[in-house]
């Protein structure tokens, strides 16, 4: 009878979906692919692609006084901690989640693949990705670090403010999603960094496609699937050229 009582205490067990979306289970998650790329960054030297989310972000720290490159990764480490202890979310790991999260990631990433092979036989033009390793680790970073900027702190960010100027949450991620969405198709092209691609409507129209199913992929699934998503789609893009 106690026994039966005790097992009715116990809470219900949180499924797969709960695991993998939260923070503190994204960051075990993406720690393969923020070591991967930060390690090639520091053994290829000038030969190392840098994303440039992440020298964005690295800019703002040196304005503000922190000036070395390695405050970067502590940085994306220390606001998942953050927003996990914020979330009051209890500490626990489960191991087996990291490989289902895996084919998750390699799942959307494919399927994303797809919309863009059928962008480019529609546009009668493909993007031109270089095949070598550094480029390969440069997309490890492009999927932490572009998700970082344009999803945890843009999005994030102007759904706050706009829920606190009194918008119903759920309203406000439609427009919130959109706006990110432009910022970051925008961010691959010359007219936001002189490193990024010659500007044009086609590339950015389906830059802000995909950073639409990114943003709807951030909302649902957390940013472990949709950092490990966008990595692999761009190693897909790399690895199977259309």
């Amino acid at each position: 009878m106690s026994a039966k009582k005790k097992e009715t205490a116990q809470p219900a067990p949180r499924g797969y979906f709960h695991e993998s979306s939260r923070p503190f289970t994204s960051l075990i998650f993406i720690l393969p692919l923020l070591i991967a790329y930060e390690g090639a960054i520091l053994a290829l030297g000038a030969d190392a692609v840098h994303n440039a989310a992440a020298q964005w972000l690295q800019n703002v720290l040196s304005a503000i006084g922190f000036g070395r490159y390695v405050l970067l990764p502590v940085l994306t480490i220390g606001l998942l901690l953050g927003w996990h202890y914020a979330s009051r979310l209890p500490w626990k790991f489960s191991p087996w989640v990291l490989p289902a999260m895996f084919v998750e990631a390699i799942a959307w990433g494919a399927l994303l693949w797809l919309v863009y092979k059928g962008w480019s036989q529609l546009v009668g033009r493909a993007i031109d990705v270089p095949y070598d390793l550094a480029h390969l680790f440069g997309f490890f970073g492009a999927g932490i670090y572009e998700e970082l900027l344009f999803r945890v702190l843009l999005l994030s960010g102007i759904a706050l403010i706009i829920h606190s100027a009194g918008a119903p949450r759920r309203a406000s991620l439609v427009p919130v999603i959109v706006i990110s969405a432009l910022l970051f198709a925008l961010a691959h092209y010359d007219v936001a960094t002189s490193g990024g691609q010659p500007f044009s409507w086609v590339g950015v129209t389906f830059h802000a496609i995909l950073g639409v199913a990114f943003g709807v992929l951030f909302v649902l699934r957390g940013f472990g699937i949709t950092a490990g998503t966008h990595a692999l789609y761009n190693v897909l893009v790399m690895l199977l050229k259309v």
